[in-house]
């Protein structure tokens, strides 16, 4: 797999998921490496403490895990 930084994952989303996804996120969290872009939403920021909820990160992670990103 190959391993990236959160940011550089991120880049690969649309809108309006990689705007939210960078808001998110801690400067310092964008730099740390991934193997997937699933992992690296799931471990760049605190879902429930976001605007947008919970949910709407699950479901987001749940399209990326099906499209076996």
């Amino acid at each position: 797999m190959e391993s990236k930084t959160i940011q550089e994952w991120f880049n690969e989303l649309g809108e309006p998921y990689r705007t939210q996804a960078m808001k998110n996120t801690k400067k310092d969290n964008l730099m740390y490496d991934r193997n997937s872009l699933s992992q690296a939403i799931l471990g760049a920021f605190y879902w429930l403490k976001t605007d947008e909820g919970y949910v709407y990160w699950m479901d987001l992670y749940d399209t990326i895990l099906d499209a076996g990103l």
